[in-house]
């Protein structure tokens, strides 16, 4: 089980990092309109956004990137031509470290806490005394 959790906390970690990888190499500033926002003033709250991409496809989509927002507020987006809903505000930096230290992080100590329990778990009585092995 917890080996599972690992690697599903490094998979997410890993598709974080490939986003923002994809956006840095690709991405295309554009022109975006805030739809809509949460009215709960937390931050990190998703926002629905429209724009028209470089080659005119309309996207509509939710992105939590965005340092401010408020609707029917024009924003500069950037966004992956080959994935037009992988998108970011554009004023935000790349990050890779925080998923990669959070994510990462999180799979090396539930694989730590793994290793230690199967280790520190007590020893299988022999089958034929009845006493440890």
């Amino acid at each position: 089980m917890f080996v599972f959790v690992a690697v599903m906390l490094a998979g997410v970690g890993y598709s974080e990092v490939a986003d923002n990888l994809a956006l840095e190499r690709r991405g295309v500033v554009v022109v975006a309109t805030v739809l809509h926002k949460e009215t709960a003033p937390r931050s990190g709250e998703p926002i629905d956004i429209r724009f028209v991409t470089r080659d005119g496809q309309t996207v509509e989509t939710t992105t939590e990137n965005y340092s401010e927002a408020e609707v029917g507020q024009r924003i500069q987006v950037v966004y992956d031509p080959m994935k037009p809903t992988r998108v970011q505000s554009a004023d935000l930096e790349y990050d890779y470290r925080e998923p990669a230290i959070a994510f990462g992080g999180g799979a090396v100590a539930v694989l730590v806490v793994s290793l230690f329990r199967f280790w520190s778990r007590p020893a299988e009585a022999d089958r034929s005394t009845g006493t440890p092995g």
